[in-house]
């Protein structure tokens, strides 16, 4: 993907988890929406958050919550990226868009996280 120039950012989430990794990629005028229905999150983080008591925006901000590479690539480059990551054996997920920023909003925003809570419930 990176040889055929499709992607435009791409941000390896460590330490700051998805709403400090992200931003760090994007133009100031830009928001990424990411919707955490989009990938099952692995058991050990609900665990952390459950055992640890910790709220979401806190598990969002220290950890990847099971998202270890967002790529940033164009729409009309999406299905061709996926392709080439897929054959090359990565698993692929969409789990987002870039949207222009609007006020103070934060440079990622986390939709429908609250499922985060439901799924601690069952575990």
């Amino acid at each position: 993907v990176m040889e055929r120039k499709l992607v435009k950012g791409a941000a390896h989430i460590t330490g700051g988890g998805l709403v400090e990794n992200v931003p760090r990629v994007l133009p100031k005028h830009l928001t990424a929406e990411i919707e955490a229905s989009s990938w099952e999150v692995p058991a050990v983080f609900r665990w952390l958050k459950k055992a640890g008591a910790q709220p979401k925006e806190e598990m969002a901000r220290v950890f990847n919550m099971g998202v270890g590479m967002v790529l940033i690539v164009g729409e009309e480059n999406v299905r061709a990226a996926t392709e080439i990551l897929e054959g090359e054996g990565e698993r692929v997920l969409e789990i987002g868009k870039l949207v222009e920023r609007k006020g103070d909003e934060q440079g990622c925003v986390i939709r429908n996280w609250e499922m985060w809570d439901e799924k601690s419930k069952e575990s």
